[in-house]
This record gives C-alpha cells, structure tokens and sequence, in this order.
C-alpha cells in the first residue's frame, strides 16, 4: 500500500456554481480555460469537480507549522 500524496489545493467555483478543489499549480490552467474551451475544460477538470457541495471532499489543515 503506498502512502498518499499530500497536495496544496486552490477551492473555487465556475460560472454555473459548480465547486471544484483542484491542485495549486493546476489555478491558472483553470482560470485560462474557463472561458476558452469547454470541452478540454471537462476532459481536465470534471474530475475535480465536487459533486454539489464543498463539503463532499474531506479538506485539512496543517497547524504549528
């Protein structure tokens, strides 16, 4: 079993309100799409997409940092 990887995330939503929590490094990729091409917008997004409700995907924090 292999450990999971920890990721900083960006927590945003698109013009329909639809939440997506997608990698840090993945936010300008996100925001050029948006508005460009839908159809490469979901082959890449979609599966950052929450479901309805940030609170579908277990979120954490890391505290004494």
């Amino acid at each position: 079993m292999t450990n999971p990887k920890i990721t900083r995330v960006y927590i945003t939503t698109d013009e329909e309100g639809h939440w997506y929590v997608i990698p840090y490094d993945m936010k300008d990729e996100f925001l050029s799409k948006l508005c460009y091409d839908v159809e490469e917008f979901e082959v890449v997004f979609s599966k950052y997409r929450t479901g309805g409700d940030i609170n579908n995907v277990s979120l954490f924090i890391l505290e004494n940092y």
